[in-house]
């Protein structure tokens, strides 16, 4: 069953869910067998994590809660390049119905003689310690305390951080930008699902809304690794670098138009009301449940 918070005891909902996270988070990073396959599942929990305390940055003090989060973040761009090689494989599966057989198996073998980072065990070691102080660090701030006020603040300057990363990405539709809407955008997402049960025919909609458009900035942001790992094959695989790299660029600017489309709707509302709505809706929820009990 999917987390939802607690909304007559957030505070303590989210800080068990913190520390459910952190410890699959160690489970994964102790693996000894398909480690960038683990990796991938520690990065994305890493990320729920960082959503997580998201919810509570402008309550708890900053020199608090920033240590932690960077922590999270930092451990998580230490995994990112051990699963590529797997990220791509993906890629190249998801895109052959539209390419001969022959290029992609011929593709598939150049990315695999390329060198790639190794996903070596004894790599994993130094991180867990990191993440061990990152579970002091999160036991220290006292996420128990936060309440619908608190939390709905946090909401707003996620929401608030995707419009302007919204608005970086129009300016600048670089991959950098663009990644950086989708990091956005992906905690927006995951926080519309933890807070469902304040108006859940509501949000469920905005859920599938911010999932689509995160859906399609992360294509976006495979094609572009797909491309950067075309330009590394050596010569004899120039026609099919050739082939490849004019469809992922022919599909980026689709996506593109389509994410800019959807972000217009998902981050349509200014912060300010939208936060304070949100608060309005959780205390007329949790009031309504208190009078059913």
């Amino acid at each position: 069953m999917a987390f939802l918070i607690d909304l007559g005891r957030p505070g303590d909902s989210i800080a068990r869910r913190c520390n459910h996270v952190i410890h699959k988070i160690e489970l994964g990073l102790g693996r000894d067998q398909e480690q960038a396959i683990g990796y991938h599942g520690v990065r994305r929990n890493l990320k729920k994590l960082r959503a997580l305390l998201a919810l509570g940055r402008d309550t708890i003090p900053d020199a608090a809660v920033k240590p932690a989060i960077q922590a999270a973040a930092a451990i998580a761009r230490d995994l990112s390049g051990r699963r590529d090689q797997v990220a791509l494989a993906a890629v190249l599966n998801s895109i052959a119905p539209h390419f001969a057989a022959a290029v992609i198996n011929r593709t598939k073998r150049g990315l695999a003689k390329l060198a790639w980072p190794e996903a070596a065990q004894s790599d994993v070691a130094p991180l867990l310690p990191r993440l061990h102080a990152l579970a002091s660090a999160i036991e220290g701030l006292h996420l128990t305390r936060l309440g619908d006020a608190a939390i709905a603040k946090g909401f707003g300057h996620c929401y608030r951080s995707g419009r302007r990363a919204m608005k970086c990405a129009k300016a600048d539709p670089s991959p950098t930008t663009l990644h950086e809407w989708r990091k956005i955008t992906q905690r927006h997402y995951r926080q519309l699902q933890w807070l469902c049960a304040v108006e859940p025919d509501l949000i469920e909609v905005m859920s599938a809304k911010a999932d689509g458009l995160a859906r399609a900035l992360g294509e976006l942001q495979d094609l572009h690794l797909l491309q950067v790992a075309l330009e590394r094959l050596p010569r004899q695989h120039a026609v099919d670098r050739m082939v490849l790299s004019k469809w992922c660029k022919q599909r980026a600017a689709i996506l593109r138009s389509d994410a800019f489309d959807a972000g217009a709707i998902v981050f349509a509302d200014r912060p300010g009301p939208k936060r304070r709505q949100l608060r309005d809706q959780w205390r007329a929820q949790a009031a309504a449940i208190r009078l059913a009990a």
